[in-house]
């Protein structure tokens, strides 16, 4: 981008990025974890819970109209703003990986307490041939017990092993 580098520090800007504080980790993780993991295997010993339902899931937000953090102002500028910062359309989607290998449908979460908060079902059609679900979240987008709950273990259970009763 040589083309523009001589306007560019002729007016004295400069690439300029927004910044937040890093997630910290308690100071007693490993403990935490290896405890963790103890109750995991005593319940699974203790219950004969098979691999297909033993889950390690986790959600990510999606942003809908998605802004980035970095922007042109002018060289020591300490208020750097940027279009669409505080954009909040977002849909949280929850994945999961059984302890068998195998995948868990994923399901997208929207805001709203109804299926009309959800994309039209034309949208969603080529997403639930392959196994996703929508669910309308309540009061925000992210994952809860109850939108966990719409996903039964069951369901789980006969996507990993397959309609016929035997594992693909």
């Amino acid at each position: 981008v040589q083309t523009c580098a001589l306007p560019i520090s002729y007016a004295k800007f400069s690439p300029r990025v927004a910044t937040r504080a890093a997630q910290k980790l308690p100071d007693d993780w490993d403990k935490q974890c290896e405890d963790a993991f103890l109750r995991m295997t005593e319940y699974i010993r203790r219950y004969n819970i098979p691999a297909e339902l033993v889950v390690n899931a986790d959600q990510t937000g999606v942003c809908v109209i998605p802004a980035g953090n970095k922007t042109w102002d002018k060289t020591g500028s300490r208020q750097v703003s940027t279009f669409g910062k505080d954009e909040k359309q977002q849909f949280t989607v929850m994945v999961g990986l059984a302890a068998s290998g195998d995948v868990v449908p994923f399901q997208c979460i929207h805001k709203g307490k109804t299926s009309a908060s959800l994309p039209h079902r034309n949208e969603r059609a080529e997403g639930e041939r392959l196994g996703l679900t929508w669910v309308p979240g309540g009061n925000n987008h992210w994952s809860s017990v109850e939108t966990m709950k719409l996903v039964s273990n069951y369901d789980i259970y006969m996507a990993c092993i397959g309609t016929n009763g035997s594992r693909h």
